[in-house]
C-alpha cells in the first residue's frame, strides 16, 4: 500500500511514525521529525515502487492457490511507544494455513535480480535489513507470527520466510525512537542538530542536508582556497577563449591545412559505442538493473562564496576572457 506521508508526522496530540520508514537512516528520521521537506521520490524509483505494489495482489492470488485462507488486506496496525508516540503501518493481509496458525502476511515483490540477491545474502541483501524494522513491528502490534513472502514478478514463484520469532524486540524499537527524540528534544541539542547518516540510503530524501556540518577554515587555508577559486576563473576564461578559435577552425570544414608554421587537421571520429539505458528500459521494462548498477563514492571539491547558490556555478574572482 503507498504512502506519500513523510517518514514522521504529527496527527493530533501524537507523533507517528511510519513502519516501513524505521529502517531509514537515523539523520533521515530525525530531519522528518523536525519538519524538513522531504524531496519528491525520482521517477525510476516511483516505478519500482509502483510495480512492487502492483504485484501483492497476484502474489496474494499464488498463495490462496497453495492453500492459504485470506482476509483482511491492508490492515491498519499500530505499535504504542508512549502515550504520545506510534508506529503505524499496513500489514498485507492475515492469513492461515491448515496445520499452521493464524500469520501476519507481508509480501515483497522482487524482480529476477532482487531474488538472487535474496538467496545469496538472505536479510543482509537489498532493502532486507530496511525491512526487519517493519515486520518486528507487525510482529509486536499484532502479536502474531509474521510470514514474508517474497513474490518474484518475472517469474510468479514464490517463497516463503516463516518468523516465528523477530527480528527486533520492542525495547529495541523504542530505543530507535528514542534516540530519533533525544536529538529533536534532548537538552543538549541546539538549533535542530543533526545526526550523521548510519547507513547508505539511495535515493535519499534528504541527500540537501548532508553538507550540514560546518569546520572553520584557516587564514592560510582560505588563502589557499581563494587562490583555487581564482585560477579556476582563469582555466574557464581560457576553455571559453580556446572555445571561441576552435569553433573558427572547425568552419574550415574536413580537411588538411598548412601554414608557414603550422598545420592543421579537421576529421571525423567514430564515438565509443554506448549503451542507452532509457531506450533499453523502454524496450524491456520487466528488465531490472539494479543488480548491474554500481555506485560508489569519491570526495570531490567545490569552493564558493558565501552568499552563492550552491546549486549552480561558483562565483569566480577572474573574469570571461579577460585578467586583470
Amino acid at each position: 500500500m503507498g504512502d506519500d506521508r513523510p517518514s514522521v508526522y504529527k496527527e493530533g496530540d501524537r507523533w507517528v511514525y511510519r513502519a516501513s520508514a524505521l529502517g531509514n537512516c537515523i539523520k533521515s528520521l530525525v530531519a522528518a521529525r523536525l519538519g524538513y521537506e522531504e524531496l519528491p521520490t525520482p521517477d525510476f524509483q516511483q516505478e519500482w515502487y509502483d510495480r512492487g505494489h502492483e504485484s501483492e495482489g497476484p502474489a496474494l492470488e499464488v498463495i490462496k492457490a497453495d492453500g492459504w485462507k485470506i482476509w483482511s488486506e491492508q490492515r491498519e496496525v499500530t505499535l504504542t511507544i508512549a502515550s504520545d508516540i506510534i508506529v503505524r503501518g499496513h500489514v498485507d493481509a492475515m492469513g492461515v494455513k491448515p496445520g499452521s496458525p493464524i500469520m501476519g502476511i507481508e509480501v515483497k515483490s522482487q524482480s529476477q535480480g532482487q531474488w538472487d540477491l535474496f538467496e545469496r545474502e538472505g536479510w543482509e541483501g537489498g532493502l532486507f535489513p530496511k525491512y526487519k524494522w517493519q515486520v518486528s513491528v507487525y510482529r509486536h502490534a499484532m502479536n502474531v507470527p509474521m510470514l514474508v513472502v517474497r513474490y518474484n514478478r518475472d517469474t510468479g514463484e514464490v517463497d516463503y520466510d516463516y518468523l516465528p520469532m523477530v527480528h527486533y524486540s520492542v525495547q529495541e524499537i523504542k530505543n530507535r525512537i528514542q534516540e530519533v527524540e533525544e536529538w529533536v528534544c534532548g537538552g543538549w541539542n541546539f538549533e535542530g542538530e543533526l545526526p550523521p547518516c548510519d547507513q547508505i540510503m539511495y535515493p535519499c530524501p534528504f541527500y540537501y542536508l548532508h553538507d550540514n556540518n560546518r569546520i572553520e577554515l584557516t587564514p592560510e587555508q582560505e588563502s589557499v582556497a581563494k587562490d583555487y577559486l581564482y585560477w579556476t576563473g582563469v582555466e574557464k576564461s581560457a576553455k571559453s577563449m580556446k572555445d571561441d578559435f576552435r569553433a573558427l577552425l572547425m568552419k574550415l570544414g574536413a580537411g588538411k591545412y598548412e601554414g608557414n608554421q603550422l598545420k592543421v587537421t579537421v576529421f571525423e571520429k567514430s564515438t565509443p559505442p554506448r549503451l542507452d539505458v532509457k531506450k533499453l528500459t523502454s524496450a524491456m521494462p520487466q528488465l531490472d538493473l539494479t543488480p548491474f548498477i554500481t555506485m560508489s563514492t569519491s570526495l570531490q571539491l567545490r569552493v564558493t562564496r558565501k552568499g552563492d547558490d550552491e546549486s549552480k556555478e561558483p562565483s569566480s574572482d577572474a573574469p570571461v576572457h579577460e585578467q586583470e
